[in-house]
Formats: C-alpha cells, sequence, structure tokens
C-alpha cells in the first residue's frame, strides 16, 4: 500500500471519528495533515484517540503503537504507515 494511499484512508477514518463526535464541523477544519493537532483542531480527548486508535487497528487489520504519543494527524499516518511496513505491505 503507498503511502498516498495510506495517508487518504487514514485521514478517512479520522475524519469520520472526529464527525460522530460532532465536536467540530468540517468548515472548522483546514486540511493539512502536517499541521492538524488531534486535540486542538479535531477535539479528540485522550478516549477519543484510543478509540480512534482500536477504529485503524480494524480497518487496517495491525497493531498501532500508544495512542497517546499521537498530537498530529501526521502522526497518526506514520503509526499507520510504520505498522503496515512492518506486516510487509
Amino acid at each position: 500500500m503507498s503511502h498516498q494511499v495510506t495517508s487518504s484512508e487514514v485521514m478517512q477514518v479520522v475524519f469520520q471519528k472526529v464527525f460522530a463526535t460532532s465536536r467540530k464541523a468540517l468548515g472548522e477544519i483546514a486540511l493539512d495533515k502536517g499541521t492538524l493537532q488531534l486535540g486542538r483542531d479535531f477535539g479528540l480527548d485522550s478516549l477519543d484517540s484510543m478509540q480512534l486508535c482500536l477504529e485503524l487497528e480494524s480497518h487496517f487489520g495491525v497493531e498501532l503503537e500508544d495512542s497517546t504519543s499521537w498530537k498530529s494527524l501526521q502522526d497518526v499516518v506514520d503509526s499507520v504507515d510504520s505498522a503496515l511496513a512492518a506486516r510487509g505491505n
């Protein structure tokens, strides 16, 4: 799986989680994965991040490292990429 496709898929799962929590509207979020912060921009707390981690693990069929270290959307993308690379994708 290429990084570009992974980034897109990760962003899709993150956005589904964000909009399910209804803390932010799409118009309030600038879509730059390098600067998007999970707490500030998406309104996700540590429990939301843990739930997001479980959803990503299920979606991609991987085991992810500790989600408490995730600060930005890029951290999430990098974590999924690393897990996929370790799995051999």
